[in-house]
């Protein structure tokens, strides 16, 4: 069979089998590549997040020499990578080390692997029916659900036979080029081929994830859901945060015919929603010293906030930019951000009370280096990205880049 045609008989079958998979490999574009540039056996398959999409990178040689079933459960390797953002948390780590504990992670133990297509009497897994001894398992003596960060650095502990082993794969492989070992069964070296920063990469996992659920009819397995909850952590605690300013008004029930009439499901008949009653203002800094990394930040709070809340957003550096009075989830995809100028925050406040936009609150996400305005008669929350002084008046929230969820999975 074709390389192609097998990529996507491999992709089918997996609907049919784990559908949440299944449709997660849908969504993804396929490239392949020679991999010229990696040593001979290192060219596989490989996943990265880039240009707005998740793509798969794959070698013609390495899809050739799989089975179908050996196809499958590379899938699922690679769909569990992203799903726990490996492709983000290697940090200054040794990337031989890092490779090696991010695929214990995936695979798990060798007598209850994670992965591999479940046939009526065993699990095929990725590199064949003789690949078991060659994987790269959790120790049997070693916790089995415990984080890729964890078993790197029992690694880097070397204190007993399995590290030392691996430090002794590691240095075979600075002697052959690189070659990946035997055992791991994609390439992690594009991982780092993309231009998006680490939260952009995680709303485009989270969002192809959500719909992979939704397709899935609830056949989801059952740590998917738990990955999917601190892929769509923002950093504050938005429905705590609000109910404070908004209270019973959080959520409140209204009618609507977004929603269906479970009562009397006809068409024109308002169902109830208990969610977006309330309205907020939100005003982002796009002022020349908010970094990509922070304004990619920026959007995770407001998709965050646009689910409690009806969202109208100002962008704003020393003027206006622009005004969406009505953001709804996702709308981040769409928008080109404007300004890039000075700052003059308090200017944007001042602009919002003029035009009668506040809301029920407004909050406003920013370095903090700018002028902080008179206090209104609204309630204000200053969401500060750095140590810089905040204002007299309204709530304050700290915002760290980045937040440990990216080292809980």
């Amino acid at each position: 069979m074709d390389a192609l045609k097998k990529l996507m008989a491999a992709r089918c079958r997996l609907i049919a089998v784990q559908p949440f998979y299944g449709h997660f490999c849908m969504t993804m574009k396929w490239t392949e590549s020679k991999m010229d540039f990696m040593p001979e056996g290192s060219r596989t398959m490989g996943v990265r997040v880039a240009g707005g999409r998740v793509e798969c990178i794959w070698c013609r040689e390495f899809v050739d020499g799989r089975s179908l079933e050996e196809l499958i459960a590379c899938l699922q390797h690679e769909v569990e990578h992203l799903l726990r953002m490996h492709c983000v948390r290697a940090g200054d780590r040794n990337p031989f080390l890092w490779n090696i504990a991010v695929d214990m992670t995936v695979n798990g133990r060798a007598d209850s692997p994670r992965i591999g297509y479940h046939d009526t009497s065993n699990v095929i897994l990725p590199l064949g029916p003789d690949s078991k001894d060659k994987m790269v398992w959790i120790p049997a003596d070693w916790p089995s659900n415990e984080t890729a960060e964890h078993y790197y650095d029992k690694i880097m502990q070397k204190n007993d036979k399995f590290a030392q082993e691996i430090f002794k794969l590691m240095q075979e492989a600075e002697k052959n080029g690189g070659k990946v070992p035997d055992g791991m069964v994609d390439n992690h070296a594009f991982w780092s081929k993309t231009e998006m920063t680490p939260d952009e990469i995680r709303q485009i996992v989270h969002d192809v994830a959500q719909q992979s659920v939704e397709k899935s009819k609830g056949n989801v397995p059952g740590h998917v859901a738990a990955l999917l909850e601190k892929l769509a952590d923002p950093i504050v605690g938005w429905r705590q945060l609000l109910r404070q300013y908004l209270g019973r008004h959080l959520g409140d029930r209204r009618s609507t015919y977004s929603r269906r009439c479970r009562r009397n499901d006809r068409f024109g008949t308002k169902g109830i929603s208990h969610h977006a009653a309330a309205r907020a203002c939100v005003i982002v800094d796009t002022s020349g010293s908010i970094s990509e990394s922070e304004l990619s930040q920026f959007f995770a709070e407001i998709e965050a906030i646009a689910y409690r809340v009806r969202v109208c957003m100002v962008e704003w550096d020393a003027q206006l930019q622009a005004f969406h009075p009505r953001y709804r989830r996702g709308d981040w995809k769409h928008i080109q951000i404007k300004g890039r100028g000075g700052t003059a925050m308090d200017d944007a406040v001042d602009w919002v009370e003029e035009n009668g936009v506040a809301g029920d609150v407004c909050i406003m996400l920013t370095d903090g280096y700018t002028g902080w305005p008179n206090k209104k008669p609204f309630p204000m929350i200053n969401c500060i990205t750095t140590d810089a002084d905040g204002p007299s008046w309204g709530h304050v929230v700290r915002l760290q880049e980045m937040k440990s969820y990216l080292c809980k999975t």
